[in-house]
């Protein structure tokens, strides 16, 4: 194996933003911290963060899809088959899930399973990608090694999360009833003897790649391929096999129990992964007006995405849904698996176009790209309104839901947390419950200031009769 020399550049933005939002350093980073002190952490983790960052990065990363395939009228006739009839499928199983409990389970368990893949195949492009941007050869027999090592590592989530005694974590941008997850319930017998292999294989397949990688490669080249490799590993291989054998060793990030807590961060450094390679796609497609309008962009289409659904469907009025848990997860579920139909079909190196942007010369790239050509002026400003509106509900929810409403609730200001929730119910359904934790609360509160007045008056009643004891 041989290294021809870089075609392009050896970084897309520069080593330290590459290896830090590319290559899952910020996680390595963020799991180093939550394993020193991960309890406290998570208790001083003020409650406003997570969503923030759901609407700052998870949401956008879905806008990014999105405006690949259908800003410009040439992507969606090339994906014609994905833009209009999958998209056009997936939304009548998302309506027939409101009715249909099986549907609802289908569509869920199909997104959690698919979803490590997602983020494994990702992983792997990237893997690839940089090895080619460095001119490293890559012979058939190490291809395949290294993509064995990814698709084993999902293998081994695979049987945790369908194992008898594993299971899915929660949705990472959405909570509802774990019981929609159908689960496989392979035997714990078949799961002793398949992981241990498959885990074999894994380690294998790794170090045979890395050998066949280094023969004409510089360590020094290699120091990404490598960091999107432990990132796989640190996101999926390790944990599961800690699971597996139970061997967490008192180190939190590790602990099963906590799953759905730590999945939340790596789906948002996958987020951050997969907002860094679409923003240099872009920014190399032609028609860029700077990161400013490109990021603004995706967060608008992307948040509408995830907000209207939720927003124009009442769970109370519509199909079967208990709640609105029920609808976030159904909306989870049905906007992942679109995310992940896209993206399967748009996001290949063997593309011509990717490649020319993410892997070939300059002069290559500028011969590849074309004229966009846009949508009518008017279809273009309707559908930018609506997802603008969309946009504006997210941040509107999202003041009211995780800022203003707990901040009052800590004051114990409950007629200001009153007058959020009645905000707030324009735009998301107030349920009873919820009213009723508010009274709940206040309740509690008064009872709390009564019996401190209570025992305020009493210490000083006592302290009266002894005064009067002592003048006696």
């Amino acid at each position: 194996m041989t290294a021809s020399g870089p075609t392009a550049g050896r970084w897309l933005f520069g080593p330290v933003s590459d290896l830090l939002l590319g290559c899952g350093g910020l996680y390595a980073i963020v799991l180093l911290g939550f394993a020193i002190g991960g309890a406290e952490l998570r208790a001083e983790q003020a409650i406003w963060l997570g969503p923030l960052l759901v609407l700052l990065l998870g949401a956008p990363h879905y806008g990014a899809t999105l405006l690949r395939v259908y800003e410009q009228r040439a992507s969606r006739r090339a994906y014609a088959v994905f833009s209009i009839y999958a998209t056009l499928l997936i939304a009548a199983l998302f309506l027939g899930s409101l009715w249909s409990g099986v549907i609802a389970s289908a569509l869920v368990t199909i997104y959690l399973t698919w979803s490590p893949w997602h983020y494994t195949g990702q992983n792997y492009g990237l893997a690839i990608m940089f090895a080619r941007r460095r001119g490293i050869s890559i012979s058939p027999l190490a291809k395949r090694l290294l993509y064995s090592s990814f698709m084993l590592s999902y293998v081994l989530t695979f049987l945790v999360f369908h194992g008898a005694t594993g299971g899915a974590p929660s949705p990472e941008f959405a909570s509802g009833p774990r019981s929609l997850f159908w689960s496989m319930g392979i035997p714990a017998t078949v799961v002793q003897v398949l992981f241990p292999l498959a885990l074999l294989a894994y380690v294998g397949a790794l170090v045979g790649a890395a050998v066949l990688l280094s023969r004409g490669a510089s360590l020094r080249d290699l120091i990404p391929t490598a960091a999107v490799t432990a990132a796989q590993a640190l996101w999926f291989s390790i944990p599961v096999a800690i699971q597996h054998w139970r061997l967490s060793g008192g180190i939190e990030p590790l602990h099963w129990e906590l799953r759905d807590y730590y999945f939340f961060w790596i789906a948002l450094g996958h987020s951050t992964q997969y907002l860094w390679i679409t923003t240099y796609y872009a920014r190399g497609s032609g028609d860029w007006a700077g990161f400013g309008n490109y990021l603004s962009k995706i967060l608008v289409v992307g948040t509408a995405l995830w907000t209207l659904p939720v927003i124009l469907l009442d769970p109370g009025q519509i199909g079967l849904l208990p709640n609105s848990g029920s609808l976030a997860l159904l909306v989870a579920s049905s906007v992942n698996i679109h995310h992940f139909v896209l993206d399967g079909a748009i996001w290949k190196l063997r593309d011509s176009r990717i490649a020319s942007i993410l892997i070939r010369r300059d002069s290559e790239k500028d011969a590849a790209v074309g004229q966009h050509d846009r949508a009518r002026p008017w279809q273009r400003r309707i559908v930018w309104a609506i997802a603008t509106v969309g946009c504006v509900l997210a941040f509107f929810k999202y003041a009211h839901q995780d800022l203003l409403f707990p901040r009052a609730i800590s004051n114990n200001d409950f007629a200001s947390a009153r007058s959020v929730m009645e905000r707030l119910n324009w735009v998301s359904q107030i349920s009873d419950p919820a009213r009723a934790s508010v009274d709940a609360a206040e309740a509690q509160y008064q009872r709390v200031v009564r019996e401190r007045s209570q025992r305020r008056d009493r210490r000083g009643s006592a302290a009266g009769s002894a005064e009067s004891r002592g003048t006696d």
